[in-house]
């Protein structure tokens, strides 16, 4: 895909349809078509601020905003659109399946919520507040974690690959089964984790606290564990 096409998926929708009516869009040459596991264009983070979180958060509002997100997506963008639910509070909130993929949920409240098997790819979940939520087979893929609170969160099974998770709370999450390729966990605070049978290739632990964590039945490399703090986490 060019970069007349890249930028223009930028856009909000209704800016994106103004520039298409004024002839500027052009189709991408054949030598342009992305790789068969490029991510579409519309993939790329928000550029728009959010707006105040509501006072009261009614599921029929949830569900009208999940709605038109859902439709965003599978429309790539030309239907419905991605609501704002940045600051929500959606405590306790059931999502289970749900399509939040590049949902806005930076610092959402989302104690105690239910996300088992959502599709979360590439969400932004800046500063989220998610302890004891359940994220059980979640698809987390490349999804912006950053600073937030995953303490005692059930992510047995989650699909985490190149997460971003710098700084994060996940102390006594249960991340067994976990597939954390390629995740950055840099300062991220893992103490007491449960990582027995996740997949940790190629993460990277730079700082991460791993004290009380259970490293021998994780397969973290050398390399890794001297990256960590380990200092006390359970060795054999």
């Amino acid at each position: 895909m060019n970069l007349t096409r890249f930028f223009l998926w930028l856009l909000p929708r209704e800016a994106r349809a103004r520039y298409r009516e004024a002839g500027a869009v052009r189709e991408a040459s054949a030598g342009d078509a992305p790789a068969a596991d490029s991510p579409p264009a519309w993939d790329a983070p928000p550029a728009w601020d959010a707006p105040p979180p509501p006072e009261e958060v009614t599921p029929d509002l949830l569900r009208e905003k999940l709605e038109a997100h859902r439709r965003w997506v599978e429309s790539g963008g030309d239907e419905g659109e991605r609501p704002s639910l940045a600051g929500w509070n959606l405590r306790g909130a059931d999502l289970a399946g749900a399509i939040l993929r590049r949902a806005d949920l930076r610092e959402a409240q989302l104690q105690g919520a239910n996300l088992r098997e959502a599709n979360l790819r590439g969400a932004e979940l800046q500063n989220a507040s998610l302890p004891g939520a359940s994220l059980g087979k979640a698809v987390l893929l490349g999804a912006h974690l950053e600073g937030a609170d995953l303490a005692s969160a059930d992510l047995r099974d989650a699909f985490l690959r190149a997460a971003k998770l710098q700084g994060a709370n996940l102390q006594r999450a249960d991340l067994r089964g976990a597939n954390l390729q390629g995740v950055r966990l840099d300062g991220a605070d893992l103490r007491g984790a449960n990582l027995a049978g996740a997949d940790l290739q190629r993460a990277v632990l730079e700082k991460t606290d791993l004290r009380g964590t259970d490293t021998a039945a994780s397969g973290l490399s050398e390399e890794q564990l001297k990256a960590a703090r380990t200092g006390g986490a359970a060795n054999p």
